[in-house]
């Protein structure tokens, strides 16, 4: 039961990051998460790929769990 509960909830927190990442991309195309490694990323790119992952590994976890 707490492991769908947990899957549920990583599922959900992927889809705000998401939709996060839109409204960044939409409304504030100006906002730079400066990466000290190589290059300058977008700040939606980040919410975005981070929601996506998050759902990545909630699916992956279900897939194992069956």
């Amino acid at each position: 039961m707490l492991r769908n509960e947990l899957l549920t909830i990583i599922i959900f927190s992927g889809i705000v990051f998401i939709l996060l990442g839109t409204y960044f991309h939409k409304h504030d195309q100006d906002s730079w998460v400066f990466n000290r490694a190589w290059m300058p990323v977008p700040e939606w790119i980040i919410y975005s790929a981070l929601g996506a992952s998050f759902i990545i590994i909630a699916m992956i976890s279900i897939l194992f769990a069956i």
